[in-house]
């Protein structure tokens, strides 16, 4: 056989080793977590929460309860060893009774024990689901507090938040269990199988020792790689979904302009990667098996050899030997309990590292950090009203507007001009308080006395009524209320076209975005805002139907900021701001009686 490590074009065939050996080169990628200290303390900090909660007492009962089952597991499992024994001495004195005695013996302990583990483990396992619902309502409401969602995904501090609250929670409660019992087992079989081992002779129990524990430390060593690559796994598989999901979600735009091939090549892309990196998994995992298979072995020979002398002297009799080979085996799983599970450990530890990372991001230290760069000082107060206001993007790159200084009265009405991309929308964040960034002052209303309406208004997960009552539940307004308020901006059929208000849709596909627009002003009539922030809210709408929603929300009597091209919407503002660009601005009134001619030869040039 020629060996080529080149594989080049003319090169001999063979076994190309710069692949096999790339397939085991493993690049670390921030945040990637090790098998370490760091990572006991974010596992601890992940797990003692549930138990140290105000109701934690059932459950500490379940544990207890559990855990002696566990321990009893053990001693039945010595119990049906010696019985194994008794069989054998039974076949070879030709003794029949004893035999079928034993056997029967042996089957009510099996059946016994079989019993206490169904009887015990069904508690821990629903204990086991309450932990999960309580740890991901624990997640949720963190992701929820405080906008960290936005700022997770405005900042891009960790990838897939979604998928580590949805699925890296479950696989990581795995993690609590497996240790803690894996302990408790550990325990129970060092006393019970090591009393049994110590019966037969002493020197075997500190043999069995020493084995598993370098095989336990071999196996810590050697899994490592796995860590990393189970990290990356999950994030490349969290970008893989997402892709697809985008796909859907834009569906009819990419129908539109022919995409597909686009939408392809990015998906086998990402699918590229999920692949690889389980290539190389299956890499890995191949070679830790090659040396699991040799130290299985291994583990079945050393203790033949340190026990059949003693048969073959005729101080042990032959019934033994096999009760013997089973002590060796319950107390080296005891001993080399992590390198049996090392390799779940491994996996696992990638869960911790996320699902620590997405609550440091959440509530914790890179929270902190974020805050700390966030100088603008946000104030409540019975308006809107900015001092010496400094905005920088999220990330510092470039400033927006500088020293911006404005009282927008009780029914102040201010309109946001300047060029495509200058930042007239990021303002609105500014002032809406989600970007803070910079230097000033800022005082805002009430969260509850605000309204932001963006261009395309967010539809939620639901049924027609509470597409008009977000974010308020629909209990807080009566069906008459709602109907009124739809009539009111212009869709009184919107009920019975969609087959009334408990009809629950996918409202994105299915409104039109003029329509959507329209249910956002909608909900500001139902709310009553005190300020509102719109971010081209009726770009979806012809003018008459724009001006119909700004003189609702002239009825409102609240103060709004719009941000809009069109001309026609200066008569309903009295000032200006217009920004230009490198943080400068100008600030000036709007005269009503100029821009109403402008608005009205700006609507017959577009009649023509």
């Amino acid at each position: 056989m020629q060996f080529d490590s080149g594989g080049g074009p003319g090169g001999g065939k063979g076994i190309d080793f710069a692949r096999i050996t790339e397939n085991f080169r493993l690049v670390r990628e921030r945040g990637t977590p090790r098998l370490n200290l760091a990572l006991l303390r974010q596992f601890w900090e992940l797990t003692t929460p549930f138990w140290t909660r105000p109701g934690a007492l059932p459950g500490y009962i379940i544990l207890v309860v559990y855990t002696a089952s566990t321990f009893g597991s053990s001693l039945f499992s010595a119990a049906i060893a010696k019985f194994a024994g008794e069989q054998l001495n039974s076949l070879s004195k030709h003794d029949a009774a004893t035999f079928y005695k034993v056997i029967l013996m042996s089957l009510g302990v099996q059946l016994a024990s079989g019993a206490v583990e169904i009887v015990f483990e069904l508690p821990w396992n629903i204990l086991q689901q309450r932990w999960n619902q309580w740890l991901t309502r624990r997640f949720i409401a963190e992701y929820l507090t405080d906008g960290s969602y936005y700022i997770l995904n405005r900042d891009k501090i960790v990838d897939n938040p979604d998928e580590r609250i949805a699925a890296d929670i479950e696989q990581y409660l795995r993690l609590p269990s497996l240790a803690f019992f894996g302990v408790v087992r550990a325990v129970s079989n060092s006393f019970v199988f090591g009393y049994v081992l110590w019966h037969f002779a002493w020197y075997l129990v500190p043999a069995c020792a020493a084995y598993y524990v370098i095989y336990s430390l071999f196996m810590l060593f050697l899994s490592k790689p796995l860590t990393i690559l189970g990290y990356a796994q999950r994030r490349f598989q969290g970008d893989f979904r997402f892709a697809l999901v985008n796909v859907r979600t834009n569906s009819e735009s990419i129908a539109f302009l022919k995409g597909e091939g686009v939408e392809k090549r990015e998906l086998f892309n990402r699918q590229d990667l999920v692949i690889d990196n389980a290539i190389k998994t299956a890499w890995w995992n191949a070679a830790l098996r090659f040396f699991l298979a040799v130290s299985e072995g291994l583990q079945i020979l050393i203790p033949n050899f340190l026990i059949a002398p003693m048969v073959l002297r005729g101080t042990l009799a032959l019934g033994a030997f096999p009760q013997a080979q089973n002590a060796w085996l319950e107390l080296g799983s005891a001993f080399g309990f992590v390198g049996f599970e090392s390799f779940v450990f491994a996996y696992l530890g990638a869960m911790v590292a996320r699902l620590y990372g997405l609550r440091e991001a959440c509530v914790g230290r890179e929270r902190e950090r974020v805050d700390a760069e966030s100088r603008i000082q946000i104030s409540r107060s019975d308006r809107l009203a900015v001092k010496d206001f400094t905005l920088e993007t999220p990330k510092g790159e470039r400033v927006l507007i500088s020293d911006l200084t404005f009282n927008l009265g009780a029914q102040g009405r201010l309109l946001v001009t300047g060029i495509n991309g200058v930042g007239k929308s990021s303002l609105l964040r500014g002032l809406a308080g989600l970007w803070t960034r910079g230097s000033g002052k800022l005082e805002l209303p009430p969260r509850e006395q605000m309204m932001f309406l963006p261009q395309r208004p967010y539809m939620s997960l639901g049924s027609l009524r509470e597409q008009v009552t977000y974010p308020d539940t629909e209990e807080c307004f009566s069906d008459e209320a709602v109907r009124e308020a739809i009539r009111r901006v212009n869709l009184g059929d919107l009920e019975e076209r969609m087959g009334g208000l408990d009809v629950v849709l996918d409202w994105r596909n299915v409104l039109s975005p003029g329509e959507q627009q329209r249910l956002a002003f909608a909900r500001a009539l139902l709310r009553k805002p005190e300020l509102m922030i719109l971010d081209e809210a009726t770009s979806g709408l012809d003018i008459p139907g724009e001006r119909l929603l700004y003189e609702l929300l002239q009825e409102l009597g609240c103060a709004y900021i719009s941000v809009a091209h069109r001309i026609t919407l200066y008569e309903y503002h009295d000032t200006m701001l217009e920004v230009t660009g490198g943080g400068e601005w100008h600030l000036k009134p709007i005269e009503q009686e100029a821009t109403a001619g402008k608005a009205k030869s700006k609507v017959s040039t577009d009649s023509i």
